[in-house]
């Protein structure tokens, strides 16, 4: 089902960024990280969909997605195309003091595309290096090209399709990477 969510524009400078700026909480999901290894991202179903459509949107409509953490202990998701919005944590830090200030300026209707030929999930070569996870303190960076970014979307919906409870994305990101795992509550035992 669709997702109708809101899109801010933020300027720093003489850039101007699209944000989807969403609460973790409102979509279900949670986050546990562990600084030098990986992060843990949590949801049931309809919060992993979610997740799917959000991969998908930033490919497809070339914003960034911030969400906020969902508690203290928590961590913000930043996901972002890298090539078309290159981003560090100090543009970031910026970004989220700017957000508390804007208003919506659109919203717009997300939805993951189904798999399609174009994506070949059996050619798993095409998806190497596709991803770069990166942690500093409270806030992830979810940086991917746009196969990376497409196959998260796909590998989202599958966990909800499936009996599998979790999938590691550490096999698509480059070497330097935090794993990223994301895990369905509603299978993971």
């Amino acid at each position: 089902m669709p997702i109708e969510v809101p899109i801010k524009r933020v300027k720093i400078g003489n850039k101007e960024f699209k944000i989807l700026h969403l609460s973790q909480t409102d979509l279900g999901i949670e986050t546990w990280v562990y600084p030098d290894t990986q992060i843990n991202v949590y949801g049931n179903d309809a919060a992993i969909k979610a997740l799917a459509d959000i991969y998908d949107s930033v490919c497809v409509y070339d914003v960034i997605v911030y969400l906020d953490r969902n508690g203290p202990d928590s961590a913000d998701l930043v996901i972002f195309h890298g090539q078309s919005q290159p981003l560090n944590f100090r543009v970031v830090h910026q970004l989220k003091k700017e957000l508390k200030k804007k208003l919506i300026d659109k919203t717009i209707t997300i939805n993951v595309r189904p798999e399609s030929e174009d994506d070949k999930m059996n050619e798993e070569w095409k998806f190497n290096n596709t991803l770069s996870i990166r942690v500093e303190n409270h806030l992830v960076l979810i940086n991917g090209s746009k196969r990376g970014l497409r196959l998260s979307a796909l590998e989202c919906l599958y966990l909800t399709q499936n009996d599998l409870g979790h999938q590691h994305f550490d096999w698509w990101s480059s070497k330097n990477s935090v794993e990223l795992i994301i895990r369905n509550t509603d299978r993971d035992a």
